[in-house]
């Protein structure tokens, strides 16, 4: 007797197959954590997530435009492999045996990589050390500002003083640039790599404190400093984008609030606020919050690099599948920023500082980045039914046009007391005429 599937048709088999195969994939412990931004998340087009000067890792690995640096990442594994007393082969090697590890990170992976293993070995080796030697010179290089980060042995710059990359000089003029492409989704590296390297390079300095000083140099440049919170435990990070990723801790008010709002209403931007009698201040923490009347934001910069940032950590936040903070505090910003007399007001309080140009650039900004995005869970509700709550009523919207009309300054508030005054007497006068006209007939009949 045949059995069940012996009888199927093929099609129906294949079915099967692909249903188990991918039912493993889920419960497989091993989660890739470097992704490719998919076309239905690429709205800045594909410069957005593309690096401009380095590659780091296998996605973008031997683009034309990229291959000026691959003789300088070379160069980094000679120095880290002569410093530290060993052969080049030997630091492959040594990427060899984690190499299966290292592949899993990286999600749809290119087959030929698979093909021609031992070149994705000798890459991954020339990328990791060229990270660790752009951030090792980096903390060398900040003479008479801190103290040397790294054990004596290795403060030393063994580099020519006209080396174009890793010179003082060098690092001037490429460092921003190779800052920037490390934030990029499909430019990371893993973690595992990086301390793995670390510990054959004869690094004498413990890893928690370089893995430290290495992630202040990755966001360093972020723009979003004050709603960075405190580092996260470095075992549960699994590249610097991550990393960036778990600091940005913007926290809005609590669930509870929410259920007084039966659906989520649309936010008053920065001037409509301070027409209805809100005030604006600057956060010292991390928490976007509405309470009697004023509105606390932390602080951001932006500039010509914010749109590429924000861009790969909404992507990145959307890929990872745990959580959705980021896409809700551009969302937040947006709805705040609609013409540029709300960016000269945020600007004015302290919240924002503006470095990319006019104003009207900064609510373009703004407007592309969160086109399309969604508050899927739900993190603006409370504060924007707060601030509307706040807002509908009368009596402030009334208070705060007189406040604005006739007391935002000295002279407006003696201009003010001067009409009321002159009011008064024109009052005064006009009461006393009248009493004048009619008191005489009055006296004039007879008794």
């Amino acid at each position: 007797m045949e059995s069940n599937h012996s009888s199927s048709p093929s099609w129906l088999l294949d079915l099967e197959s692909q249903i188990q195969h991918e039912n493993a994939e889920f419960k497989s412990p091993v989660q890739p954590w470097i992704f490719r931004a998919p076309p239905s998340i690429r709205k800045g087009g594909d410069e957005e997530y593309e690096p401009r000067v380095v590659s780091l890792g296998p996605y973008h690995h031997g683009k034309q435009h990229l291959m000026a640096f691959e003789a300088h990442k070379w160069r980094a594994l000679v120095h880290c492999a002569r410093r530290s007393k060993k052969d080049v082969n030997q630091l492959v090697k040594i990427v060899e045996k984690e190499v299966s590890a290292l592949m899993t990170c990286y999600d749809n992976l290119d087959e030929k990589w698979s093909k021609i293993y031992s070149r994705f070995c000798e890459a991954y080796g020339e990328d990791g050390c060229f990270m660790l030697e752009i951030i090792r010179l980096a903390f060398i290089h900040k003479i008479n500002r801190h103290e040397p980060i790294f054990s004596q042995p290795n403060k030393k710059n063994d580099y020519p003083s006209y080396d174009p990359v890793f010179s003082q000089h060098g690092l001037a003029y490429n460092m921003i640039d190779v800052q920037k492409d490390m934030m990029l989704l499909e430019n990371q590296l893993p973690l595992l790599l990086l301390r793995l390297l670390f510990s054959v390079l004869d690094f004498s300095d413990d890893i928690r404190i370089w893995e430290s000083e290495a992630t202040k140099f990755i966001y360093s440049n972020m723009g979003f400093k004050s709603v960075l919170r405190a580092s996260p435990a470095s075992k549960d990070i699994f590249h610097h984008l991550d990393y960036v990723y778990r600091c940005m801790d913007v926290q809005f008010p609590p669930v509870l609030f929410r259920q007084k709002y039966n659906s989520s209403p649309t936010m008053r931007t920065t001037i409509e606020l301070s027409n209805a009698g809100a005030e604006l201040q600057r956060s010292q923490d991390n928490i976007i919050n509405f309470y009697k009347g004023t509105l606390t934001v932390p602080r951001t910069v932006v500039d010509d690099t914010t749109k590429r940032k924000l861009f790969n950590l909404i992507a990145y936040e959307r890929l990872r599948c745990t959580g959705a903070v980021v896409n809700a505090y551009v969302i937040f910003m947006a709805n705040l920023m609609k013409k540029p007399e709300d960016v000269t007001l945020l600007c004015a309080v302290g919240i924002l500082e503006n470095n990319l140009g006019s104003p009207e650039q900064v609510v373009e900004l703004y407007s592309a980045i969160s086109d399309g995005l969604v508050d899927s869970e739900g993190h603006l509700e409370s504060i924007h039914g707060m601030i509307n709550e706040y807002c509908d009523t009368k009596w402030r919207r009334c208070r705060a046009y007189l406040k604005r009309t006739y007391f935002r300054s000295p002279w407006a508030l003696f201009s003010l007391v001067y009409a009321l005054v002159l009011f008064l007497f024109t009052v005064a006068q006009t009461y006393y005429a009248i009493a004048a006209y009619y008191a005489p007939k009055e006296e004039s009949h007879p008794k």
